[in-house]
């Protein structure tokens, strides 16, 4: 762990940790990352940016993203949800209030003091947004402090923007009945098939992550998920066809993107395009 609290935007605690990995692995063992939820967001940011830039390691060969929201705001969470995650992150907060409580910087006690009296999550985004840890999306990949706002976060934060620059196999399942992600991870369908790296698959049934089996011979609430089986399958399915095509289980990274201004033009506003070279 690092000695930092983790959000939304910065991708350099996975890219460290993807690095130190690939630096114990042979030259011929492939890696494959999987993310859920905010993680599954995190990690798409994350491979988007090492795709743009050419610099993901050669072992990573897949990876997949559960329940990830693509888009995100928190102002449009609903209650009582918005609330209820506001409570778990200021939870958290003060389990960690012992690390927190040693800074003495007063900007950063006020952004605290505000987070703490927030009602819900936008509030809160809100709130720690000027203090928020947070890295530039192009090579070196350089550590930032602070959002304007929330809405500047939100932004920064999602993985719709950097998703069209995977360059690997990439399996994005979604749940329809999934209160949290189904509606903004729909409005941003386009940004995952204009990749033909990226496979979209959305359920009829499964909540936020809740893709548990149920067969008739088992035991309730112990058979196994079929995401985790789903996504399983997706690797197995690209060791093979790698294998098939090259003689290694590895993928073939696509070449690296040119950084012009046509290539960065992945959103039709202006505000978008400012953000991501911020």
């Amino acid at each position: 762990t690092t000695p930092r609290g983790y959000n939304a935007s910065n991708t350099n605690d996975l890219r460290s940790l993807v690095w130190i990995i690939s630096g114990r692995l042979d030259h011929d063992v492939p890696l494959f990352l999987v993310g859920n939820s905010l993680g599954a967001s995190v990690l798409t940011k994350y491979l988007g940016e090492e795709g743009m830039s050419g610099r993901l390691p050669k072992c990573v060969s897949g990876a997949a993203g559960l329940g990830n929201p693509l888009s995100i705001n928190s102002s449009l969470v609903s209650f009582p949800f918005n609330v209820l995650m506001a409570m778990g992150v200021k939870k958290t907060l003060l389990k960690n209030w012992a690390v927190f409580n040693k800074m003495n910087d007063h900007s950063y006690r006020r952004a605290f003091r505000n987070a703490m009296l927030s009602d819900t999550i936008a509030n809160l985004d809100n709130s720690m947004a000027p203090i928020l840890a947070r890295n530039d999306p192009f090579y070196p990949f350089a550590f930032r402090i602070g959002f304007k706002d929330g809405n500047s976060y939100w932004l920064d934060s999602s993985s719709f923007r950097l998703i069209r620059f995977i360059n690997v196999p990439y399996f994005n399942i979604t749940a329809e009945d999934d209160f949290l992600v189904a509606a903004p991870n729909k409005n941003k369908l386009g940004f995952c098939i204009a990749n033909p790296n990226v496979m979209v698959v959305e359920t009829r049934c499964g909540g936020h992550l809740g893709w548990q089996e149920s067969p008739l011979d088992s035991q309730f609430g112990t058979a196994t998920s079929w995401a985790d089986v789903a996504t399983a399958d997706f690797f197995e399915a690209v060791m093979k066809t790698n294998v098939e095509r090259h003689g290694t289980p590895l993928s073939i990274h696509m070449p690296e993107n040119h950084l012009d201004d046509e290539h960065l033009d992945i959103s039709a506003t202006a505000e978008a395009r400012q953000a991501l070279r911020a």
